[in-house]
């Protein structure tokens, strides 16, 4: 399904009306149960097609997004996973137009145990705008905080909001949502989501946690590139603005297909698990 921006804008309130509370939820089976797919030390590697605009015109994008899970007991993360262990995820966009090119490139890791972020590194070339966030120390309350628009560079202080949500990346979700699609009831939460570059709220000037709701529902069979595939579909709601995700019903649950409020949709073409490391070609 396309979202229309009157459907969109009626999914933003219906999502953060039906959100409410600080209670953190957990899922029933831990973050992925007994089984998670990257204990044999493969990455998992997804390609996507789709389109992007710019002003009124759309563009072709194409977009590359790697998970794996690995030891990082002796990176320089501050206040580190206890295990050693750290799940990381690399997402690439491209959009070839030439006059409006649009590229971006995020790296994320996240604790092993129950996901939280840990540290982030994300730049966007959009024409001729370059915008930077990075970000590292993330399992503390306040967090070290780079961020750039143009050029320049500011460097401050980030803070956790009080409360008990879960703090998430945008864009971690591909991999955040995961663990909630195997619940048998209804999920409607709250959590402080750091805007990514893909994201609806994305800017160099707006990098600080924002209020965000999250609703999983039904997402019927979805159609893409891949294949056909019965979908679970997450309703990600902040500042105003929507952004849908599709994930396979079936496990892995891979990402099928992503919509954003600002016009940005991805399609998955294809999935495959690599021996180790997958490097960029």
């Amino acid at each position: 399904m396309k979202y229309s921006r009157p459907w969109l804008a009626a999914l933003v309130i219906l999502v953060l009306a039906s959100c409410g509370g600080e209670a953190r939820r957990v899922p029933s089976g831990g973050v992925f149960g007994s089984n998670v797919p990257w204990e044999d030390g493969k990455s998992e590697v997804s390609t996507y097609a789709g389109s992007t605009e710019f002003g009124t015109e759309g563009y072709p994008a194409r977009a590359r997004l790697v998970v794996s899970l690995r030891d990082v007991s002796s990176a320089p993360f501050s206040r580190g996973p206890a295990d050693g262990r750290a799940f990381l995820l690399e997402f690439s966009l491209v959009s070839p137009d030439p006059a409006h090119g649009d590229s971006a490139v995020t790296a994320v890791s996240l604790r092993h145990r129950d996901l939280e972020p840990i540290q982030m590194n994300a730049i966007r070339v959009r024409g001729p705008d370059t915008a930077v966030i990075r970000a590292a120390a993330m399992g503390t309350r306040s967090f070290r905080l780079m961020r750039g628009v143009g050029g320049v560079e500011r460097v401050t202080w980030a803070r956790w909001p009080a409360g008990d949500r879960p703090h998430v990346l945008w864009d971690a979700l591909p991999l955040w949502l995961r663990q909630w699609t195997g619940e048998k009831t209804p999920l409607e939460m709250r959590v402080w989501l750091l805007p990514g570059l893909g994201s609806s709220l994305a800017s160099g000037r707006n990098a600080t946690p924002v209020d965000a709701a999250i609703r999983r529902m039904d997402g019927g069979t979805v159609q893409v590139p891949a294949g056909r595939f019965a979908a679970l579909e997450f309703v990600v709601a902040a500042g105003g603005e929507a952004d849908a995700f599709w994930l396979n019903a079936s496990y892995p649950h891979e990402l099928l297909k992503v919509q954003t409020a600002r016009h940005l949709t991805l399609e998955l073409l294809s999935t495959r698990r690599v021996a180790g490391p997958e490097r960029r070609p």
